[in-house]
């Protein structure tokens, strides 16, 4: 796997949250009700991991790319 530039700085600097501009999709809404609701010994229910961060960064560069192309294909009709 060949990491780019944001993926490599989550593993360097050890992030574990990924914020999203979207709270409707990515759940935040439900992660924020989560940590009203939350207990000491819970987990927080933002924390995701390293790992979800990173395919978090992966999957917004695809999401890009397929957008970038689509700009590019509707320009060339």
């Amino acid at each position: 796997m060949c990491l780019k530039y944001a993926q490599l700085k989550v593993l360097m600097q050890n992030i574990d949250v990924f914020l999203s501009n979207h709270p409707g999709r990515d759940g935040t809404r439900d992660k924020l009700k989560a940590l009203t609701d939350r207990k000491d010994n819970q987990a927080h229910p933002f924390i995701q991991g390293e790992d979800m961060v990173v395919e978090a960064f992966e999957l917004l560069e695809n999401c890009t790319r397929a957008q970038w192309m689509q700009i590019e294909e509707n320009r060339a009709q």
